[in-house]
């Protein structure tokens, strides 16, 4: 008898499985409609970052100062001197495209890739502004995260290994 039960059970997950592509089918389109494309949700969430990212901001916009070049003849000067290798150098430019439009998450990769080899490139024993400029890299890749439009800008970010909130990286780079 607790035989047919089990039997009665099993044909009917079975027969809930290959009727339920079928009934998803004919589900009411409000039930199916898909999400509005608006911002993605995001997965990795750091207040502190986020707070330091936003006292970033604010203090490349003091930094800048007067008036401002497009953001990207500021972004593209400064990738010219990243990539002749003065990273130090490089984020002059690069603090003038984040203030003139904070928005462009572009501006936030190179200012955040710049403070990092800035950081690499002082002397071992400037403790304070190697922290200051890890720390300022830090909160430019998560503004650029914070920033990102879909999945796959956030995706394309260059996050460095070292970084201990990279998101899936529960490590933080280390083997």
């Amino acid at each position: 008898m607790a035989w047919r039960i089990r039997l009665a059970g099993a044909l009917a997950l079975l027969a809930g499985l290959a009727c339920g592509p079928a009934l998803a089918q004919t589900a009411p389109a409000s039930r199916t409609a898909p999400r509005q494309a608006a911002a993605f949700e995001r997965t990795f969430v750091r207040a502190d970052l986020a707070s330091a990212a936003v006292r970033l901001e604010a203090a490349l916009k003091a930094e800048a100062g007067g008036p401002l070049r497009p953001a990207g003849q500021s972004r593209a000067a400064g990738l010219a001197l990243l990539a002749a290798g003065k990273p130090d150098e490089a984020l002059v430019p690069l603090t003038a495209a984040v203030a003139a439009d904070p928005a462009d998450i572009r501006s936030w990769q190179a200012f955040s890739r710049a403070a990092a080899a800035a950081a690499d490139a002082l002397e071992e024993n400037d403790y304070q502004g190697r922290a200051r400029l890890r720390d300022r890299a830090a909160a430019a890749a998560y503004r650029a995260y914070e920033r990102a439009g879909s999945p796959a800008d956030a995706a394309a970010l260059p996050w460095r290994s070292s970084a201990p909130w990279r998101p899936g990286n529960p490590t933080g780079g280390r083997p």
